[in-house]
C-alpha cells in the first residue's frame, strides 16, 4: 500500500492526536493474499517521538518494521525523523509462539500505559518479559477462548 492509501484507510483513526499506537506487523508481504511466518509488534510512543520495535525472533522482523514505519510516519503527523528502537526481549522458545508474544507484549505496554494514568511512562531498552509459562499461559487461555466462542455459535 501506499502512503496515501494508507492514510486514506486510517483517516478516521486519528493517530496523529495518539500518545501510543501499537501495530502488529507481519511478515507477508502481498496485501491481497493471506500468508506470512512471522508476528512482531511495533509501538509508537510520541513523548519522544520513537518507534519500539518487540520481535520474539530476534531482530528477524525488522525489513517489516522498517517498512511500516516509513509509510505510517506521515499519517502520525511527526514533525521529525522517529527514533527506531529495537528493544531486547525473551526470545520465543518455538517456533510457533509469535504471535502469543505480540498480545503479551501489547497487554505489557497498555498496562504500563494505564498505570501511569497516561503518563510519559518509558519503555526498557530490555524487557526481561515475557516468560515461557507466561506464553503457555496466554497459548491456553486463546485456545480456552476460541472453544468458548465456538460453542456460543
Amino acid at each position: 500500500m501506499t502512503v496515501e492509501e494508507i492514510g486514506m484507510a486510517l483517516a478516521d483513526l486519528s493517530l496523529s492526536s495518539k500518545e501510543m499506537v501499537i501495530f502488529a506487523l507481519n511478515d507477508n508481504e502481498s496485501v491481497a493474499e493471506a500468508g506470512g511466518s512471522h508476528w512482531s509488534l511495533l509501538c509508537y510512543r510520541r513523548h519522544n517521538n520513537a518507534f519500539y520495535h518487540f520481535d520474539s525472533l530476534n531482530d528477524s522482523n525488522r525489513a517489516t518494521a522498517r517498512d511500516v514505519e516509513s509509510k505510517i510516519t506521515p499519517v502520525l503527523g511527526c514533525t521529525s525523523p522517529p527514533q527506531r528502537i529495537h528493544t531486547q526481549c525473551r526470545c520465543q522458545a518455538n517456533s510457533s509462539d509469535c504471535g502469543v508474544y505480540v498480545l503479551l507484549y501489547s497487554e505489557y505496554l497498555v498496562r504500563q500505559f494505564v498505570k501511569t494514568r497516561l503518563a510519559c511512562f518509558s519503555i526498557p531498552d530490555v524487557l526481561d518479559f515475557p516468560s515461557p509459562a507466561d506464553a503457555k499461559a496466554k497459548r491456553r487461555a486463546v485456545h480456552q477462548c476460541i472453544v468458548d466462542l465456538r460453542s456460543q455459535s
